[in-house]
């Protein structure tokens, strides 16, 4: 055999300085060195000695293997680098396809409408998906909460101006709805609304603010950012006000009519405007009809309704539905029954008016008690999920359908539910 150094031969300048022949050949032991066997000669592998014949050996019969080819193949790679070439558009080529306020726009819409935080925009994930799109146009990206805020303050003085323009011409009086809400992150909120017709007679409706209202939730302090809203958008024909029956709202219309008069000869009438939340007064009939245990029950809370002075019937009579009853001096009791049954029976007595609302319904009462137990531990709640598959819910004085869930719910898993009230009797305790 002849030496490596000698055995080697040139290689085009396209070859590469080292080629790692490893994962070509295998080695077989044999004297005096082992050899190098090729692993891709189909009919007699070719054998050496030498690592630098196998080299050679690799780039002048297989050179598929390493990129390597005969002139038609670098013909062939030359053919392919010209249609890349033409086929891919250049950096400004692709950088005057993008589009960058559509993208400005949709980054406000994904902020404000999914409620992400303004630190999305530095997300290394996000920039990544508008770099995989387009690959031209990194300094082009928002990459700063900052800049976020005030492109999404720009967009809010533009559409307010157009928004401000619809309700000044509207051909209806601009009718307007108030509620408070608390953020996540525990902030008191004032939403307003508006509805009116506009020019081309389509009904319309906007947010109007969305304030917050720090400290102070009075009614005082609410008509102050309702006004300071309409005054924004330049409204005098002020309509009806639809609001919960929260007393609030009453001294929040009388301010907010005094306030529109002194500073801007508004006039509003608080009572004649004020239109109560439909679905509340419904919610109170329910109530009556479900909670009330008795005719007298609720001729009780209609009662307590009209000795309160000051007070508005609708507001008073949902308390009185969820208060205790009078106290046991104030209903009469059977004498002969008293004498007969003595103290145990008046404890019973005493106990049956104590409780009004959904205490005094043994069925809602157990239910309520349930969903407790269910939400004090992990462990409740994983036995619930493998009995009965199906969340049960807790009633909420300010969710209105929440009794009617938890109710429909008991309903279609009575036999689950009533089993497993068996099996866990004595951890339910009720």
């Amino acid at each position: 055999m002849v030496s490596e150094s000698s055995s080697v031969p040139s290689t085009p300048s396209s070859s590469p300085d080292f080629i790692d022949v490893e994962g070509f050949f295998t080695r077989e032991k044999a004297k005096p060195r082992a050899l190098y066997v090729c692993l891709y000669c189909k009919a007699s592998p070719w054998n050496d000695g030498y690592k630098g014949n196998a080299r050679r050996h690799i780039i002048n019969h297989h050179p598929y293997l390493i990129g390597l080819s005969s002139r038609q193949n670098r013909s062939q790679q030359s053919l392919d680098t010209y249609i890349t070439s033409s086929t891919t558009p250049s950096a400004a080529a692709l950088r005057n396809t993008f589009n960058r306020q559509a993208y400005v726009d949709a980054i406000i819409g994904l902020v404000t409408r999914r409620r992400v935080a303004f630190s999305m925009v530095e997300w290394d994930e996000l920039k990544d998906l508008a770099l995989a799109c387009n690959p031209a146009i990194e300094d082009s990206l928002i990459t700063s909460r900052r800049t976020v805020m005030r492109y999404i303050s720009a967009s809010y003085e533009l559409y307010a101006d157009h928004l401000a323009q619809s309700l000044q011409s509207a051909v209806s009086m601009i009718h307007i709805s108030s509620d408070l809400w608390t953020s996540p992150h525990r902030h008191g909120m004032l939403a307003v609304c508006g509805q009116w017709v506009d020019k081309d007679y389509g009904l319309r409706k906007a947010l109007l603010g969305l304030l917050e209202c720090p400290k102070d939730h009075s009614g005082k302090s609410q008509a102050g950012l309702i006004a300071d809203v309409l005054k924004r958008f330049g409204i005098r024909r002020v309509g009806y006000h639809t609001g919960d029956n929260a007393t609030s709202n009453n001294t929040c219309l009388e301010a907010l009519s005094e306030k529109l008069f002194s500073e801007r000869e508004i006039i509003f009438d608080p009572v004649r405007r004020r239109i109560r939340c439909f679905g509340h007064i419904i919610n109170l009939s329910l109530q009556a009809f479900l909670l009330a245990r008795s005719k007298e029950a609720l001729q009780a809370a209609i009662h307590a309704t009209g000795n309160v002075a000051g007070a508005q019937p609708v507001e008073t009579f949902s308390a009185a539905l969820g208060e205790s009853a009078p106290p046991a001096s104030d209903i009469p009791v059977d004498q002969a029954l008293e004498e007969n049954h003595g103290r145990q029976q008046r404890d019973r007595n005493a106990r049956r008016v104590e409780f009004s609302g959904w205490e005094g319904i043994g069925a809602l009462r157990k239910l309520h008690h349930l969903a407790v137990w269910l939400r004090n531990s992990t462990i409740h709640s994983d036995d619930w999920r493998e009995a009965v598959d199906r969340s049960l819910g807790i009633d909420n004085t300010t969710r209105w359908s929440s009794w009617y869930k938890t109710i429909s719910v008991a309903l279609d898993k009575k036999v689950q539910i009533v089993q497993f009230m068996v099996d866990h009797d004595k951890d339910i305790g009720r």
